[in-house]
């Protein structure tokens, strides 16, 4: 089931966070793991309309998909943390000048 009716809106979001990612100087773990989200929700929407839902192919695409993410949502959870903390450190350095 696709949360979104009209296919081209998941599209469009998948390009725009992956140009925003290549774009960046720092890869950015977050932005690249919304790409694989809009991404992954076109693959399993033409899965399911050329038929191949409940095969085994449907099945091996949402494992490879589960695993990616739960690899990619702690590496952007940590990369978060850490600017968070990077901008905290220049705010206070920049107070004290």
């Amino acid at each position: 089931m696709m949360i979104f009716d009209d296919i081209n809106l998941p599209i469009a979001l998948f390009f725009l966070f992956f140009i925003i990612f290549l774009g960046n100087k720092g890869k950015d773990a977050s932005t690249l793991c919304l790409s694989l989200l809009f991404g992954g929700m076109v693959v399993d929407y033409w899965l399911n309309i050329k038929g191949l839902n409940d095969t085994y192919i449907s099945t091996a695409w949402n494992v490879f998909y589960c695993i990616i993410m739960i690899i990619l949502i702690p590496i952007m959870i940590h990369k978060t943390i850490k600017d968070i903390k990077y901008i905290k450190a220049k705010i206070k350095r920049n107070r004290a000048i």
